[in-house]
Order: structure tokens, then C-alpha cells, then sequence
């Protein structure tokens, strides 16, 4: 092989390694995105919009009833589950998951108590494995750090607030304090990690 072209050789090689390089980055770099986030360390800086927003009275669905009460009075946690199924994608006969429809499917599986506590583990019947105790947090014991972490992988995360009065969907966080939610109740968008939050209701999607 002449010197001119085991040069040109070279350089064609150098040039196919670099490409081969940076699209392995750019891959790397997309596989760990998550709702804006490159990895769980980063700090998010506005609210994503990964998830539907769906509000508890909306006509469509508020007047329904889940046992003695109706969506609209006391479907909030049910509501926020259901952002979270429709941001993964989950189907309930077929159809995108919203509180009318998740109302009837836990309905048609025995997902309520009669005093219109939802049964989380029915939802094991929808996506297995979703819920399991360790998921019930009736008090704000996740560390940001871990919260951080769960909400940048394979988890929806329902943030108990108002005195325990109340749920809302986690979308994201701001520094150390402010958790961004889709809040199917009221109009707020976040609320203080350390202020506001009572506990968590964390359900995997990885299994």
C-alpha cells in the first residue's frame, strides 16, 4: 500500500470513528432524557408537559360516581393516577386513559371501597407490578434526591398535599423545593416540597 493511500485510509477511518462517536453520544444522551431532564442530578427549570392534564369536575366525567360520591368531590387521587397511565400510554379497552375511563374500569374491578377509597392494588390487574406497599408513603419521607430519582425513570409519582386533603400528579421539580405538578383539583402548578407535601403515592411502570 502506497504512503498517499494508506493515509487516505486513515483518514477515512478517524472521520468514520469520530461519526460513530458522536451518534453514540447523541443516543446515550437521548436514552436517559426524561421529562426534559438529562439525568437525575439536573435541576429542572420550568414544568414539563409530558403528562395530560386532566381536571376532576371536567363535565365529561365529574358527575360520575365512583361509590357514594362522584369524580368531581373526591376523585383527585384516581385523576392523577390517570394523567400518569395516559403519559405511558396506557389503554383501558382500548381507549386513552382519562378519569371517566379509569373510573369504570376500577369500578368492573373492584377498585373501591365502599366509602370511595380507591384500592390501589387493583391497578395490578392493568399494568402488573404497578403497586406494592413500599409505594404508600403516608407521610413526606422520599428525600429530593430520591424523589428526583423517581420521577426520572420508570415511576408515576402522586404527591399528597393540602393537609392530606388532597393529590396531585408530580411532573417535575426547581431546585430543592418546588415539586411542578398537574393538579386536577385547583389551578395551582406547584407546590413546596417542604410546605405543602404530607406524603407520596409512587407506582412503578418497570416491570
Amino acid at each position: 500500500m502506497s504512503a498517499k493511500l494508506a493515509k487516505t485510509f486513515l483518514l477515512a477511518f478517524a472521520v468514520a470513528a469520530a461519526f460513530q462517536g458522536a451518534l453514540g453520544a447523541r443516543q446515550a444522551r437521548s436514552e436517559r432524557t426524561w421529562f426534559g431532564v438529562e439525568n437525575a442530578t439536573e435541576v429542572v427549570a420550568s414544568p414539563p408537559s409530558s403528562y395530560p392534564l386532566f381536571k376532576q369536575c371536567d363535565p365529561e366525567w365529574g358527575s360520575d360516581y365512583i361509590k357514594t360520591k362522584t369524580i368531581c368531590q373526591v376523585g383527585c387521587l384516581m385523576s392523577s393516577i390517570s394523567m400518569g397511565l395516559a403519559g405511558w400510554k396506557i389503554s383501558l379497552d382500548g381507549s386513552p386513559s382519562n378519569p371517566g375511563n379509569l373510573n369504570n374500569w376500577l369500578l368492573e374491578n373492584d377498585g373501591y371501597t365502599d366509602s370511595n377509597n380507591l384500592i390501589e392494588d387493583a391497578l395490578n390487574a392493568l399494568v402488573p407490578g404497578m403497586w406494592s406497599q413500599s409505594g404508600m408513603h403516608t407521610t413526606n419521607d422520599i428525600s429530593v434526591d430520591d424523589l428526583k430519582d423517581l420521577m426520572n425513570h420508570d415511576y408515576i409519582v402522586v404527591a399528597n398535599v393540602m393537609k392530606g386533603r388532597h393529590f396531585v400528579l408530580a411532573t417535575g421539580y426547581d431546585g430543592w423545593d418546588t415539586v411542578y405538578v398537574n393538579d386536577p383539583g385547583f389551578d395551582n402548578t406547584q407546590y413546596s416540597y417542604s410546605q405543602d407535601v404530607w406524603g407520596w403515592r409512587i407506582f412503578s411502570m418497570n416491570n
